[in-house]
């Protein structure tokens, strides 16, 4: 059982929906409806053998990463996308708002301690990849960065 068909963490996405502001130009809403997705939420740092002293202190945990990775199995942002109406389908889940709650898994087996904290905010800003190298190794990988103010804003009262 591998970490991609079994995925350990439970995402909640706001799909971005484009719209024009006052002023003429573009701008990006979310979808009050989200979606649940299963994947491994993994923060991103270079690798181990060349990492400066702020990069170590984000990947062995002593301060916030900014930047994260969901790892899914294949085809879930496929899916995801069929599941949505027409008008929002198209580019997600670029910039779509992710809310992840590090203390929410998807299978508990044995007893887990809940790691507490506030649920993260990000927002996705890149297409999903997919990785099919062979039969057990597939995979869907979406990267994202830290949520900020106008984040929170949106989510108040939903988180």
């Amino acid at each position: 059982m591998s970490l991609v068909t079994n995925p350990r963490h439970v995402i909640t996405v706001y799909p971005a929906i484009k719209k024009v502001m006052p002023d003429g130009g573009g701008g990006i809403g979310w979808s009050e409806e989200p979606l649940t997705i299963r994947g491994n939420v993994q923060p991103l740092a270079s690798d181990n053998l060349n990492r400066t002293a702020s990069t170590r202190d984000e990947y062995y945990g002593e301060t916030l990463a900014t930047t994260a990775t969901v790892t899914s199995p294949p085809g879930t942002w496929d899916r995801a996308r069929q599941s949505l109406p027409e008008d929002l389908r198209e580019g997600f889940p670029i910039d779509a708002l992710v809310v992840f709650d590090p203390g929410k898994y998807t299978t508990t087996s044995g007893v887990r301690t809940p790691t507490g904290g506030a649920p993260l905010v990000y927002q996705i800003n890149a297409r999903e990849v997919l990785f099919r190298m062979g039969r057990h190794s597939q995979h869907d990988k979406v990267a994202m960065y830290r949520g900020n103010d106008v984040h929170r804003k949106f989510l108040e009262g939903k988180v």
